[in-house]
């Protein structure tokens, strides 16, 4: 006969494989001022290597490209620009205007979009735009960014499309440099 600590830990095992396979998370909870970014692509890497997805990307800078295929990426460092975007900290409650619009979509379909938006031009994250389609599923995020130091300033924007796409596009204005352009254009593939 088992003891009845086997049991427990098997329990423990099957609850929290049975709680991981509901529906996708909420990532705009209650309890949340603004869409949890982060925690959204924590759970996009988890699906991502789970179905051992690759990347083919081009990355450009300036006028120079170059076409690179990862067979097995690093999903936490293909999507640090987008978590570092967070706006979901209890130092940025009040910061940003929420905005929405509903529309129809070609196909009939409706869809929304939510806008984040900063209010103080101090902050990195200027734009969160999270559209969703009729069944509340995430159909895409875009992001502005922009940054100013001593020597220049930084606009970035950042698309996400689920398992379809990632886009990364910045100017960056140097007073020493002069500008440059740089990024990358990255198709999923399963």
């Amino acid at each position: 006969m088992k003891p009845l600590s086997h049991y427990l830990i098997v329990s423990c095992w099957l609850l929290l494989i049975c709680s991981s396979c509901g529906a996708d998370e909420d990532y705009t909870a209650a309890n949340t001022p603004y869409f949890r970014l982060k925690a959204y692509f924590l759970g996009e890497t988890k699906k991502l290597y789970h179905d051992k997805c690759t990347l083919q990307a081009v990355a450009f800078s300036n006028d120079k490209y170059e076409e690179i295929t990862y067979p097995r990426p690093d999903w936490y460092r293909q999507f640090d620009y987008f978590m570092n975007a967070d706006i979901n900290h209890h130092a940025l409650d009040g910061k940003y205007s929420v905005d929405s619009m509903a529309s129809k979509s070609e196909d009939g379909a409706w869809r929304m979009e939510v806008f984040y938006r900063a209010k103080e031009k101090d902050l990195t994250t200027r734009l969160l735009q999270v559209d969703y389609d009729s069944l509340h599923l995430v159909t895409a995020l875009k992001i502005e960014t922009f940054s100013h130091d001593l020597t220049g300033n930084t606009r970035s924007k950042l698309i996400y499309i689920p398992n379809r796409k990632i886009y990364i596009h910045s100017e960056e204005e140097d007073k020493i440099l002069g500008k440059s352009i740089y990024g990358t254009d990255s198709k999923i593939m399963h």
